[in-house]
């Protein structure tokens, strides 16, 4: 569907337009090492964190930011009393991931059902669906993933594993590459706390495995 006149274009990002984005933000917010401080990062945004009972299931989000970027709702299920969990980790920076790429699409949309946040969840992702397609959410999980993610610690995960079993990429070959992200991300994916779906796409959109002709570990 054709964009309202006032609607903001937002131009396509490539991977390393994206990947540079995550790393910079990184490096300025999260501080060294692993896990991936995504909390210390809102914080120092001035984001809250705030449950929002039942988003999922009535707006089909995990996670939204608030109108003016100073809250992350994140869906909470109020049968079980929990809330975070290794997606949260994930969702929180997908959010962030809005706000550093795409924020022009959040102003635009400022002023609209601010009143209730169930409403403004889900208009926000009818709205991103009718006028952006998948591009917006597309750009959020990249962002996201290489954030939590960072592609050299990564190779050096997979690398200690390859060691631990006496085994080398070219001899992973044989067998199913699915098959084989699935057993690396289930050893690995806790040291980022990042869930096992999040590590195998990690693995595979890095070219860690199956390793790209062109793949290095000393490339960031």
């Amino acid at each position: 569907m054709k964009k309202p006149n006032d609607a903001p274009d937002l131009r396509v990002l490539g991977l390393e337009d994206i990947r540079k984005e995550a790393e910079r933000f990184r490096m300025l917010h999260c501080g060294e090492g692993l896990p991936v401080d995504i909390d210390l990062a809102v914080e120092k945004m001035g984001i809250q964190v705030v449950p929002l009972a039942h988003m999922r299931e009535r707006c089909r989000k995990d996670a939204c930011v608030s109108p003016y970027g100073d809250i992350i709702w994140v869906t909470y299920d109020p049968h079980t009393d929990s809330f975070f969990d290794l997606r949260t980790r994930f969702s929180m920076a997908h959010e962030v991931a809005h706000l550093i790429l795409h924020r022009p699409f959040f102003e635009w949309m400022r002023g609209r059902y601010d009143d209730n946040p169930l409403d403004w969840v889900r208009e926000i992702r009818l709205q991103s669906e009718q006028y952006y397609a998948s591009q917006l959410e597309r750009e959020a999980d990249e962002f996201a993933g290489r954030l939590l993610v960072p592609v050299i610690c990564l190779r050096e995960q997979f690398n200690a594993v390859l060691a631990e079993v006496g085994s080398t990429a070219q001899d992973l070959r044989r067998y199913n590459d699915d098959d084989v992200r699935n057993r690396i991300a289930l050893r690995i994916h806790k040291r980022f706390e990042v869930s096992v779906q999040c590590l195998e796409t990690r693995l595979r959109l890095e070219g860690v495995y199956p390793p790209l002709p062109d793949s290095s570990g000393e490339k960031g």
